[in-house]
């Protein structure tokens, strides 16, 4: 029959009844080592497992103690971190606009060209958020206000120089 056994936390075998039975007479094998063959339900200690041992002082000292895997604290929350938890999860997602409403309305109803950047901005700043890169989705956010801005600003002044010139033609042919 043929037996694994866990050695430094590694499971290593197979080996022979022969091969075990050497082990634990030698001293490589200590009783508290995990040991496993078919038809065993799970892992067992050597010494219940059915292996014998030899009563030489050396095959009695006790193993080194298993090294104990300690698992790390989790990372604090940071948001510049690209590991940070989901935006429902992370503080202050929820305080970051994306002005794509506001976007859309300038391009639309103001300056074409400036307000397809502040869209592209504000896709930005969504798509940040959603990843959770709260920097990133602020940076971007304040861009779109920029270029929202910049777009509805031209839009307003070349409205008021248009309705300017209509005001000023029809004050002409009077």
């Amino acid at each position: 029959m043929t037996w694994y056994f866990v050695k430094d936390g590694m499971q290593q075998g197979p080996v022979s009844d022969d091969q075990i039975r050497r082990m634990a007479q030698d001293g490589s094998l200590q009783r508290e080592d995990l040991v496993w063959r078919e038809g065993m339900a799970a892992w067992q200690p050597a010494s219940e497992a059915g292996v014998e041992f030899s009563a030489s002082p050396g095959a009695l000292q006790p193993p080194p103690p298993p090294p104990q895997y300690v698992a790390p604290p989790p990372a604090p929350y940071s948001p510049y971190s690209p590991y940070s938890p989901s935006p429902e999860l992370a503080p202050g997602a929820a305080a970051i606009p994306d002005y794509l409403p506001w976007s859309i309305a300038a391009t639309i109803l103001c300056c074409l060209p400036l307000g397809i950047v502040a869209i592209v901005f504000s896709a930005k700043a969504n798509n940040a958020k959603a990843a959770g890169d709260l920097r990133t989705a602020a940076e971007a956010a304040n861009q779109a206000k920029i270029w929202l801005y910049v777009s509805a600003g031209i839009g307003l002044v070349v409205g008021l120089i248009y309705c300017v010139g209509i005001l000023a033609s029809l004050a002409g042919k009077t």
